[in-house]
Order: structure tokens, then C-alpha cells, then sequence
């Protein structure tokens, strides 16, 4: 992609950049567009270089289209994985929510700070959400203030 200098600036790139920035964290986004982009590339075009000796073996124009029509799907595929990614990480993390906020809410109306329920809830489940909660436990063990480290968790 850089060497036909493709720039990452179109509109559905600034969307796609803005969803991998959902599951990878901004730090990552950059990476994974351009790595989503040479997924796309690679399997269309090798899907395409291959629909030409399948053309001159079955010597039917339709075994050319039907490869050409995969090329086009294989592209089209890897380009809405994020989407779904998306949808599957959100429907988990909504799934697990409700849970998450009893036990936080039964820990600090018990007597605990925010800090350590926090702590106590991030390490009884392994599912995304609780998965985040445990990063932002470890930054808080890092030296990473609280309030940023919940603020950070918030903008996952």
C-alpha cells in the first residue's frame, strides 16, 4: 500500500480507524488500519492472479468469474471484520455489565473505596469487560494516576 502511495485518509478509512481505536486502543490504530488494508490487497489480488491459470484449466470463462466474484467477497470480508468485532465485543461487555455494577455497588456500600472494590470485582470474571477492569488495575499499579486509569478505562 505504501508504495502505490496510498494515504489512509479516505472517509472509510477515518471510520475504520476510529473502530479499530475501539478494540486495539489509539496507540494501535494506524498499525491495524494498514494491516486491514494489506489483508484486503493481498487476498484479492492473489485471488486474482489465481482466477487466470483456473480459466486456462477448466477453459470456461465462468470458473474466471466465479474466482474474480471470490476475489471481490474475500475483500469486501476483510474489510467488515471490525464491525463485527465490534458488535460481539459490545452485546459481551452489555451482557456482563449489569453483574459488574451489583458487585461494585455491594462492595462500597459494604465499606470499601472505589479503589479496592474495583480491584476485588476486576479478578472474578474473564470476559472482556472484566478483562479492561484489570488493565486499569494494572495502571493504578503502575503509577498511572486513578482518575486517568478510570478515564482511560471509559474511553475503551
Amino acid at each position: 500500500m505504501e508504495a502505490i502511495g496510498y494515504q489512509y485518509k479516505s472517509k472509510h478509512d477515518r471510520k475504520l480507524r476510529k473502530e479499530i481505536s475501539v478494540l486495539h486502543g489509539e496507540k494501535y490504530a494506524d498499525y491495524y488500519l494498514r494491516v486491514i488494508h494489506s489483508q484486503k490487497v493481498t487476498f484479492a489480488f492473489t485471488l486474482t492472479v489465481l482466477a487466470f491459470p483456473m480459466y486456462g484449466l477448466a477453459d470456461s470463462v465462468a470458473a474466471l468469474f466465479v474466482m474474480l466474484m471470490f476475489a471481490a467477497v474475500a475483500y469486501y470480508y476483510f474489510g467488515t471484520v471490525t464491525e463485527k468485532e465490534i458488535t460481539k465485543r459490545s452485546e459481551e461487555m452489555l451482557s456482563d455489565f449489569s453483574d459488574l455494577v451489583s458487585k461494585l455497588a455491594l462492595l462500597t456500600n459494604a465499606g470499601m473505596i472505589i479503589r479496592e472494590a474495583w480491584e476485588e470485582v476486576a479478578y472474578t470474571g474473564d470476559s472482556t469487560l472484566y478483562k479492561e477492569m484489570q488493565t486499569t488495575v494494572d495502571e493504578m499499579r503502575n503509577g498511572v494516576s486513578e482518575v486517568d486509569a478510570l478515564f482511560n478505562f471509559g474511553t475503551l
